[in-house]
């Protein structure tokens, strides 16, 4: 009698242990956090081209020694975060490379910039003008960057989830540094979900 009390009490906990991690996982299912929607682009850089002017004269170079050359790849990330905030962010470190991205446009600052509703305009304005953000998007293609000279990003979708891109910088006093990418999705493209999201949002 004993035993089967043991029996009974050994599986009624384990049932209980369970029940316990299923109630767990499923309240992790249900809280996650309401930014699923990310994609992510492995770029490879196809071309660049660095150009300074001093004096009047314009030298060329293929870029700065120990930084990225034609052929390397970088990884940019793209997203709408709790449903109210754009970001754009790669893989590079800023102390390291110039090539380096941490943009968040909020929907509270976008507004629909077409009548027909294709092409959606947010600007953000900083304390230091020259810091403030632009960012343009539509189903196939967005832009984004500096308002006041120090460049940006052009991407634009050439064939299912893949996509090309420009990005250029400009510095003191004239160097102006620009590349090619051509990018792949290693993830499921998300940008026409978050597109449609934002175009919703912005229609109510």
């Amino acid at each position: 009698m004993a035993s089967g009390f043991g029996c009974l009490c050994s599986y009624l906990q384990r049932r209980s242990v369970g029940s316990t991690m299923i109630f767990m996982v499923l309240t992790a299912m249900f809280t996650l956090p309401a930014h699923a929607l990310e994609g992510t682009l492995n770029c490879e850089i196809q071309n660049q081209n660095l150009l300074e002017i001093n004096d009047g004269v314009a030298n060329q170079y293929k870029g700065y020694k120990d930084d990225l050359v034609v052929g390397d790849r970088i990884l940019f990330y793209y997203g709408l975060k709790d449903g109210q905030t754009f970001y754009f962010r790669s893989s590079e470190d800023p102390a390291k490379s110039e090539f380096w991205a941490d943009f968040e446009i909020g929907l509270a600052n976008a507004m629909l910039f077409s009548q027909n509703e294709v092409f959606i305009n947010g600007i953000e304005y900083n304390e230091d003008p020259f810091l403030s953000k632009q960012f343009a998007m539509s189903a196939d293609s967005f832009d984004l960057g500096f308002i006041f000279g120090e460049g940006g990003f052009k991407f634009k979708r050439y064939y299912k989830s893949d996509w090309m891109g420009a990005y250029t910088y400009i510095n003191s006093p004239f160097t102006i540094h620009s590349y090619t990418l051509d990018c792949r999705h290693i993830t499921d493209s998300a940008w026409r979900e978050i597109h449609s999201e934002i175009r919703t949002r912005l229609t109510k």
